[in-house]
């Protein structure tokens, strides 16, 4: 039962495949669906369509599939292995069919290849070689007593894969009234691991089309291999060798324990995760692999999340020293230094950028709308036709007059964390005009920059005495000044404002030793502008409460 969307994705795309001269071919499009709406769906069944596609049309060279299937968050990307490997079976099913002439489909020449897919993973979670898949399994055959039968498994079911994909039954051994019941549904066949469904009637009671041995990968590459975008980079870049992650990506999936650094056990078994999944998790500044032939070998030696590597790039290396990005959104990092802190005013707890093993932790707090808020005035109301008109309309004032703009389009994030907030204007008397709504736009970016600052204060229990920016908005110097004087601290702009490309260079540098330290990248850290405060303390007092008033009226709207 296809959703409209979904056969309109599968139309749209079907002739950039079939279509050798398709214009199509140098585009990549990033479609986006809300989480739920079934795009899996819309994805695997054009994976379907491409694997036979290619076996059909060019039967010589149909090796492989590869599939980037990018979510704001891993574990969803997680979930949908057991979907993509059911397909894999249906497809296999499909050619074995075709190959043995049961006519249940028409004879199609789908090769004697079998159809397949891959999980590639890194040795802290599964074997890489089959002679420790041989001994991990050897060590669970050895199981004879239900008592002993939950220990083992913990200590030697390495092979992720608990339950048929193709029709559900079980490949572990369980106790269940003190008896051992079930069967093992891994073998060797000679040196090689593979798995299989032990229920007598399955269709693929001789052997799953699944691998996830990375030697097994290497010899005999799937047709489809499984991942997200940041991995199958690094898998690529390396010829298949590395699969890995950093402490920061990690610790944003949700599934990451970021005090006991490991992957989180309980919750990947309450969400039905194998563990082979994930990736295995180092530092955001060594040398993981290398890319290129021959003499020629250049090191991969940096990973970091977008935030954590501009907070890295802002050299903010010091507890208490703060960064904030003014992109669409805002995001303001603070580091906090070795001591975990769980807030207690809706901020996250997060892992800064890390070297050597040495884990700090950083506050965030998630603005939904910066600089939209700018682009709505330009191209929903028309009251300026650039974002740089802004700034100058704000500058025609010298207040804003008790206008303030709410801009909770999408309700509100940190630290307020209220869905069902929406967007509001108030104060407008009949001498308001296009440069109040103008100011109070840019102030509100501001507004919220300060709610977000001052949780975070008392969360760590730090004086913040200079926040750091970055992003397209810190070029308005109204905002920038505003900033200074709504938060009475410093607001220092840097030469370099592509923080996030800077920062995860310096992570890689240090690792290959272009740099030594970080007290070296402090040094190259150079302010193109600062903004000191000059706002009257009950000016400023009397402005934070007509703010906090009116996000109280827009706050709940929607409900």
């Amino acid at each position: 039962r296809w959703r409209p969307f979904q056969i309109a994705f599968l139309l749209m795309d079907i002739n950039s495949i079939v279509d050798d001269q398709s214009p199509e071919r140098s585009i990549v499009d990033l479609i986006w669906f809300p989480t739920g709406g079934g795009k899996t769906e819309a994805y695997l069944g054009l994976t379907a369509f491409t694997i036979f596609y290619r076996k059909l049309a060019y039967p010589k060279q149909s090796a492989g599939t590869a599939v980037i299937m990018r979510y704001t968050l891993r574990l969803l990307a997680a979930q949908q292995f057991t979907r993509a490997a059911t397909l894999i079976c249906a497809c296999e099913y499909i050619r074995q069919d075709c190959a043995q002439k049961r006519r249940r489909y028409p004879a199609y020449p789908l090769g004697k290849t079998p159809i397949t897919i891959g999980l590639w993973i890194g040795g802290t979670h599964i074997p890489n070689k089959n002679e420790d898949a041989d001994f991990h399994l050897d060590k669970l055959r050895k199981v004879s007593n239900y008592y002993y039968v939950r220990n083992e498994k913990e200590r030697h079911n390495k092979f992720q894969v608990l339950k048929c994909p193709w029709c559900g039954t079980k490949m572990v051994k369980d106790d269940k009234d003190k008896k051992l019941v079930g069967e093992w549904g891994y073998n060797m066949s000679g040196k090689h691991f593979y798995m299989f469904c032990p229920h007598e009637d399955c269709d693929f009671t001789k052997k799953l089309p699944i691998q996830i041995i990375d030697e097994e990968l290497y010899d005999a590459p799937p047709t489809l291999l499984f991942g997200t975008v940041d991995s199958w980079l690094v898998w690529n870049l390396t010829g298949g060798k590395v699969h890995v992650t950093d402490y920061t990506n990690a610790s944003r999936t949700m599934l990451y324990n970021i005090r006991e650094l490991e992957w989180d056990d309980k919750l990947l078994q309450r969400l039905n995760i194998p563990k082979a999944m994930l990736p295995e998790v180092r530092n955001s500044s060594e040398i993981y692999g290398y890319v290129g032939t021959g003499d020629v070998q250049v090191p991969i030696a940096g990973i970091a999340g977008d935030q954590q590597a501009a907070l890295f790039g802002q050299a903010c290396f010091e507890r208490g020293s703060a960064k904030n990005t003014y992109g669409t959104g805002c995001f303001l990092l603070m580091n906090i230094g070795k001591d975990f802190i769980q807030s207690r005013k809706g901020l996250i707890t997060t892992i800064a950028a890390t070297m050597h093993d040495d884990v700090e932790y950083a506050l965030e707090g998630s603005i939904f709308v910066g600089g939209a808020v700018i682009q709505w005035l330009r191209d929903e109301l028309h009251l300026i036709e650039t974002a740089a008109q802004s700034e100058e309309y704000a500058m025609e004032l010298s207040d804003n007059g008790g206008v303030y703009l709410v801009p909770a389009f999408t309700g509100l994030g940190a630290p307020h964390w209220d869905m069902y907030a929406r967007g509001s204007i108030f104060g407008l008397t009949r001498g308001a005009g296009r440069s109040h709504i103008v100011r109070a736009a840019l102030e509100s970016i501001a507004y919220q920059t300060n709610d977000v600052l001052q949780a975070m204060v008392e969360d760590a229990e730090l004086s913040l005495t200079e926040l750091k920016v970055d992003g397209g908005a810190c070029q308005n110097n109204f905002l920038m000044q505003f900033q200074a004087d709504i938060m009475n601290c410093e607001v220092k702009r840097p030469a370099i404002t592509e923080t996030t490309a800077l920062g995860v260079a310096y992570l890689a540098g240090l690792a290959v030793g272009y740099w030594e330290s970080k007290e070296e990248i402090a040094k190259r850290w150079h302010e193109q502008q600062h903004f000191i405060p000059q706002m009257n303390q009950d000016v400023r007092d009397a402005n934070c409460a007509g703010w906090r008033k009116a996000v109280d009226r827009a706050t709940h709207w929607a409900e």
